[in-house]
């Protein structure tokens, strides 16, 4: 599967890829980044939220719209009324498989875009 590019996360070792790099190796270590903090305070017009995020694979997060569409499930993922559907499609959402992943899609969403903003 990994060389016909069906699983674009895997790693090749035992140990997992955090970011193209095997744990030991990786740049993203909790030690090398010892407090990491984005504050940026200001007068806004809606509430603002401070927010810890632990054991995220931001990476993952930022690049999850290019993944879907190269495993092919950005269509999943993105439920669109279409009168056309497939007995097949029809079959997987009457399942309910796709019913749990649908309902974080909002709150994905949102993290997904509050870490693209972030400098």
């Amino acid at each position: 599967l990994r060389r016909k590019n069906h699983i674009l996360w895997s790693s090749e070792g035992r140990k997992p890829d955090i970011a193209g790099y095997e744990d030991e190796d990786s740049p993203l270590r909790e030690e090398d980044r010892m407090n990491p903090e984005y504050i940026k305070p200001g007068a806004y017009r809606t509430v603002c939220v401070e927010t810890e995020l632990t054991d995220l694979a931001l990476g993952s997060v930022l690049a999850s719209a290019q993944l879907n569409e190269a495993d092919g499930t950005e269509a999943i993922s993105e439920p669109v009324p279409n009168k056309n559907k497939s007995v097949e499609e029809e079959e997987i959402w009457a399942s309910g498989a796709i019913d749990d992943v649908s309902k974080s899609l909002p709150s994905f969403r949102v993290l997904r875009d509050m870490l693209a903003n972030m400098e």
